[in-house]
């Protein structure tokens, strides 16, 4: 059985790709349209069938994390209540755990995790995102 296609959907999302057909970009300072993501959707399509549900372990894992997170912005604005001291680093502790998993999911699938994405900028491609050589 293929992945389904909320399968596909939950990959993008979790990879980072847009869950768009087409993306509209500029060439030459004209706004065309280019589809994003063709090695991963490639990839979805060519999965090994008994390898779906260890990719639906670990989207599952991708959710959890998510749900965490935005737990975790309700009770940002409190460091203590009584005997009781929260984690300032749970962020991103959880940001660091969702960004291994992604990478799990990007290695089963054998395609890089979305560049675009902001997601997983601070963690993944570093701060400034992707470094491109300047020649002056």
């Amino acid at each position: 059985m293929p992945l389904l296609p909320e399968d596909k959907e939950r990959i993008r999302y979790h990879a980072g790709y847009p869950n768009v057909s087409e993306v509209a970009t500029l060439a030459f300072g004209l706004p065309v349209s280019v589809e994003t993501g063709y090695l991963i959707e490639n990839m979805m399509n060519v999965v090994r069938e008994e390898a779906i549900p260890r990719i639906r372990r670990i989207l599952d894992v991708l959710d959890g994390i998510e749900c965490l997170l935005q737990e975790s912005a309700v009770h940002m604005g409190a460091t203590s209540l009584g005997d009781i001291t929260t984690n300032l680093k749970e962020d991103d502790d959880l940001e660091r755990q969702y960004c291994k998993w992604a990478g799990r999911l990007a290695d089963i699938l054998r395609c890089p995790l979305y560049k675009g994405s902001l997601r997983f900028q601070k963690y993944v491609f570093g701060a400034a995102g992707v470094n491109v050589p300047v020649r002056h």
